[in-house]
């Protein structure tokens, strides 16, 4: 059981973290802005505060 977590954090963490890098650091912008549109850009300038020092997550919900 303990390695089933385990390994369900190492698969977060490499969603995360690419590379041992941040995720910005490896996807392009344009990939989900050619998949979202204005949308997307919409939604970061709503979400993101350029002075918070901390993680943000923005989780893509699945289309049904």
């Amino acid at each position: 059981k303990h390695e089933i977590t385990v390994n369900q954090v190492k698969k977060i963490k490499e969603k995360l973290f690419p590379g041992n890098q941040l995720q910005e650091r490896h996807e392009n912008i344009l990939t989900f802005y050619s998949k979202y549109g204005d949308d997307f850009l919409a939604t970061l300038f709503k979400q993101l505060d350029p002075f918070e020092t901390k993680f943000m997550l923005l989780i893509e919900e699945e289309s049904t």
